[in-house]
């Protein structure tokens, strides 16, 4: 049985982090329940930010989604 959420815990590329947190600033209204505190490096964290986009988010969002997906 697979997980609903992503498990993969290598390291994210740097391009992909620094993406996400731009994300993070640009569509608050996609990650309501991530704590601002909590950690972002590794590649399942940062594939939640995609689909957190994806299930929450305007077109840009969904366009910035796929830039960031590429990265990993």
């Amino acid at each position: 049985m697979t997980s609903a959420y992503p498990t993969d815990t290598r390291p994210a590329p740097a391009a992909a982090i620094a993406m996400a947190h731009e994300a993070l600033q640009r569509f608050p209204e996609c990650f309501w329940f991530r704590s601002p505190n909590a950690p972002l490096d590794q590649i399942a964290q940062v594939e939640l930010i995609v689909r957190r986009m994806r299930q929450h988010g305007n077109r840009s969002a969904w366009e910035m989604a796929y830039q960031i997906e590429q990265c990993l």
